[in-house]
C-alpha cells in the first residue's frame, strides 16, 4: 500500500463511521446521554478504535457527542436550549434562503418543488406509523424542504440548512409521534408550496414558520438542560 493510501485510510474509515454515528444519533438508536463505550462502538460498526476516536472527535466539533476529560465520550444531551436554537437558526437560515428562492428560482426550481410534494403526499397516503413509514417520511420530507430552498443559488445555505435539519429530525423522533392525520400532512405542505409558488417572499417566509411551530411546540414538552425520555 502507498504512503498515501495509508494517510487516506483512517480518515475515510472515520467518516464512515462518523455518518453512521449521526444516523444513529439523528434517528434515536443511540439516546440522549448515553455513554459511548469504544469497545462497544468498536463491534457495534466493525473497525478499530482510532477510526471510532477519530469519529467521535469530529462528533464532538458537531455538537453532537460531548466528551469529559479522560471520563470518555456521551451522545449529546436533549435540551429545550438545544432545540430552541437549531430551530431559530432554521428560521432565520432557510427563511433567507427561501426568500432567494423565490426571487431568483426559475421553472426548474417549481418543478423540482411540485415533484417533491407529490413523492411526499404520495407516502403519506400510505401512513401507517409503522417505523419504515417514519424513516422513509424523514427522508422525503427533507428533500422536500431542501427543495424549496434549492433556487436560492447559495450551496453553504443549502448545507447549513440540510445539516439543521438533521439536527431537528433527533427531537422529532424522541418526543413527535407521527400521528398526524394523513389528511393534515398533506394539506400542511399542499398549503405552503401554494404560498411558496405565489412568489410573494414574506407570506412565504411567514408560511415556514408557521409550519414549523408544530416542532416548536416540542419546546413545552422539554425541561431546560434536562436529557430526553422517551
Amino acid at each position: 500500500m502507498s504512503d498515501t493510501a495509508l494517510r487516506e485510510a483512517p480518515s475515510t474509515s472515520a467518516e464512515l463511521v462518523a455518518q453512521k454515528l449521526r444516523e444513529d444519533i439523528r434517528t434515536g438508536a443511540l439516546r440522549p446521554a448515553e455513554k459511548l463505550q469504544l469497545r462497544s462502538l468498536c463491534e457495534r460498526y466493525g473497525v478499530s478504535s482510532s477510526p471510532i476516536r477519530e469519529a467521535l472527535s469530529r462528533l464532538t466539533s458537531e455538537g453532537l457527542v460531548t466528551a469529559s476529560g479522560q471520563r470518555g465520550f456521551w451522545v449529546a444531551p436533549a435540551s429545550h436550549d438545544d432545540l430552541f436554537d437549531i430551530l431559530q437558526s432554521r428560521i432565520v437560515i432557510e427563511g433567507a434562503a427561501l426568500r432567494r428562492s423565490v426571487a431568483l428560482g426559475g421553472e426548474a426550481w417549481e418543478l423540482d418543488v411540485l415533484a417533491a410534494l407529490h413523492r411526499l403526499k404520495k407516502h403519506a397516503q400510505r401512513c401507517d406509523y409503522s417505523m419504515p413509514w417514519v424513516d422513509e417520511w424523514e427522508i422525503l420530507h427533507k428533500a422536500f424542504h431542501m427543495s424549496l430552498i434549492s433556487g436560492c443559488g447559495s450551496r453553504r445555505m443549502q448545507e447549513m440548512s440540510a445539516r439543521l435539519y438533521d439536527e431537528s429530525e433527533r427531537y422529532r423522533r424522541l418526543y413527535w409521534n407521527y400521528q398526524l392525520p394523513k389528511e393534515e400532512l398533506i394539506s400542511e405542505h399542499q398549503a405552503l408550496v401554494d404560498i411558496v409558488l405565489s412568489r410573494d417572499a414574506e407570506p412565504a417566509v411567514e408560511a415556514h414558520i408557521r409550519h414549523m411551530d408544530l416542532t416548536l411546540e416540542l419546546v413545552a414538552k422539554l425541561q431546560t438542560g434536562t436529557a430526553v425520555e422517551k
